[in-house]
C-alpha cells in the first residue's frame, strides 16, 4: 500500500495528497505597494503592474473575483469557492542605480540597476501574518551616456526578475504540504 501511495504522489494523480488541483487555490488581494523614500510614484505604479502581471501567470492564484466583494461578503465568496485568501503588500526594499567605469578593453560605461523586493501576506479575514517572499536582481548594460529612459527600462527588467523570484517563493511556500506535527514522548 505504501508503494502505491508513493507512486501516486510521484505521478501527480488527482485525489492523492497535494497533487495539482484544477483552478485557483489561492486568492491574492493587493493592499499596497511601499517604495523607499525619494523614489516617486512611477516606481510604485511600475512595481504594481509588474506584480499583477506576474500573479496572472500562475493558474493556482486568483486575483479578481466577479463582484469585487469586501468584508464579510469576501469571506463568504472565498469559502464558497474553496480559496485561501491573502492580502499582499509589495515592498520595494532597495532601488538604486550606478554608473560604473567601462570594463577593461571597452569604451562605454556600464549602467547597473539593483532592485530588491519583498512580498508580505496576511490571511483574510484574520489579518494574521502568513508568509513572506523575497527577491532581488541586478541588471547592467553599456551606455554612451545616462538617460532616464534607459534607467527606467533597466529598473523595469530588474523589478520583473525580483518580483518573479518573490512570487515563486511565495507560491512554493503556499503549495508545500503542511508540516507534520510530532508528539514528544514524556520521559
Amino acid at each position: 500500500m505504501r508503494h502505491l501511495l508513493v507512486l501516486c504522489l510521484a505521478l501527480g494523480l488527482p485525489g492523492v495528497g497535494w497533487a495539482k488541483a484544477k483552478g485557483p487555490r489561492f486568492y491574492f488581494e493587493l493592499r499596497g505597494v511601499q517604495v523607499p523614500a525619494g523614489d516617486g510614484a512611477d516606481l510604485k505604479e511600475q512595481a504594481k503592474s509588474v506584480l499583477l502581471a506576474e500573479l496572472r501567470k500562475h493558474p493556482e492564484i486568483a486575483i479578481e473575483l466577479p463582484e469585487k466583494p469586501t468584508g464579510e461578503e469576501l469571506v463568504k465568496q472565498l469559502k464558497a469557492r474553496r480559496l485561501e485568501g491573502f492580502a499582499l503588500v509589495l515592498r520595494v526594499v532597495k532601488s538604486k542605480h550606478e554608473l560604473r567605469p567601462p570594463p577593461a578593453g571597452k569604451v562605454y560605461k556600464v549602467l547597473a540597476v539593483e532592485v530588491a523586493v519583498a512580498i508580505d501576506a496576511e490571511k483574510i479575514p484574520s489579518g494574521q501574518m502568513a508568509l513572506a517572499g523575497e527577491g532581488s536582481a541586478e541588471v547592467a548594460t553599456e551606455v554612451k551616456k545616462l538617460t532616464e529612459k534607459e534607467r527606467r527600462e533597466l529598473r523595469g527588467e530588474a523589478l520583473a526578475e525580483g518580483i518573479k523570484q518573490a512570487v515563486a517563493k511565495t507560491v512554493a511556500k503556499l503549495s508545500a504540504p503542511p508540516a507534520k506535527v510530532t508528539k514528544r514522548k514524556k520521559r
